[in-house]
C-alpha cells in the first residue's frame, strides 16, 4: 500500500488497488504512510483545492513555495513586489520572477522575450496559459522512494 500511494500521490485522488471502483482517504493512511509522503498527499490535497488563478509559487528553484493570492486580481497589472514567506527572498507577483528592481513589468517582460527562443517563448505561453508550474517532485522526491 505504501509503494501504491507513494507511485500515486501526485495524482491526488488515488484509487484502491484492491477494488479500483473507489478511492483511498487520506486519513486512512496516517498510520502506515511513511510521515513524508502522508504530509505530502495532505499538501496536494489542500492545493487541489484552490481556484487556478489564485495559486502562484515562489519562483526560486530552491524554494518553489506554494502560496495563494488573496490580493485583486485587476491589480495583475501592476507589479507587485513580493517577499517569500519561505525563503525572504524579493520576487515580481506579476512576472513570476526575482524581483526586477527599477525595471516596469511590461518592458522586463518585453527584454526577455527578445532573449528568449523562439520556442521558449511558444513553451512559457502555453505553460501561463495551462497554469503548469513545476513539478512538485523535484522537491519532494521522497514521495517516489519505497
Amino acid at each position: 500500500m505504501v509503494k501504491h500511494v507513494s507511485s500515486q500521490v501526485h495524482r491526488v485522488k488515488i484509487h484502491c488497488p484492491i477494488c479500483l471502483s473507489s478511492y483511498l482517504n487520506v486519513e486512512e493512511g496516517r498510520n502506515i504512510l511513511p510521515k513524508k509522503v502522508f504530509d505530502l498527499w495532505g499538501k496536494l490535497l489542500c492545493e487541489a483545492g484552490i481556484p487556478e488563478a489564485d495559486k502562484f509559487y515562489c519562483p526560486f528553484k530552491d524554494c518553489s513555495a506554494f502560496m495563494i493570492d488573496d490580493g485583486d486580481h485587476n491589480s495583475r497589472k501592476l507589479a507587485r513586489k513580493f517577499m517569500c514567506p519561505h525563503c525572504d527572498r524579493m520576487f515580481c507577483a506579476q512576472c513570476k520572477v526575482a524581483w526586477h528592481h527599477g525595471i516596469k513589468c511590461k518592458e522586463f517582460q518585453s527584454r526577455n522575450k527578445d532573449r528568449m527562443e523562439k520556442e521558449d517563448v511558444m513553451l512559457m505561453g502555453l505553460a501561463k496559459k495551462k497554469s503548469c508550474q513545476r513539478c512538485p517532485f523535484d522537491m519532494f522526491s521522497f514521495a517516489l522512494e519505497g
